[in-house]
């Protein structure tokens, strides 16, 4: 029984540790967030530009930061990441797939602390021409406003 207990214990630490929003947000600028949101964004991220710079991979990040303080998407990295019809590759974190880099972690690692400086503009929108089908293409192009390019992603912001 005892053993049990232990275990018990353990368990709701770790479940505890695990929930807990490692960043306090509203003072600071910063947003709150727990260990699994800042495994998932590096699943994400490394799916999303993984054979880009540093920078780059901030800049993914930051798109997701940015979109947890808008009105206009939910108040958590999970809720930003799990909406419908978003971020398709957080598959990858389901899978343990395509397991995120030494820069990638630092990328999410920076965006999450704010030891980076924030280009995006406001972004919170970003696709690969590449990769897009027409109608999402025309989707982005033609309903949002266009912010920048950056190693072949577009970037933008609701209007």
């Amino acid at each position: 029984m005892k053993t049990f207990m232990r275990k018990m214990v353990v368990m709701m630490i770790l479940m505890v540790c695990c929930c807990l929003p490692m960043q306090a947000g509203a003072s600071d600028g910063q947003i709150g967030y727990t260990a699994v949101e800042q495994e998932m964004l590096g699943y994400i991220v490394q799916q999303e530009a993984g054979g880009y710079s540093l920078e780059h991979k901030q800049v993914i990040a930051q798109v997701v930061v940015n979109r947890v303080r808008s009105d206009q998407f939910p108040d958590t990295i999970t809720g930003v990441l799990t909406q419908k019809n978003q971020f398709s590759s957080l598959s990858n974190w389901y899978s343990k797939k395509n397991k995120p880099d030494t820069d990638t972690l630092q990328a999410v690692e920076n965006v999450l602390s704010g030891s980076c400086q924030d280009i995006t503009m406001g972004a919170t929108f970003f696709y690969a021409p590449q990769w897009a089908g027409r109608s999402a293409a025309s989707w982005f192009e033609n309903s949002l406003d266009y912010l920048f390019t950056l190693d072949g992603h577009r970037f933008f912001k609701a209007g």
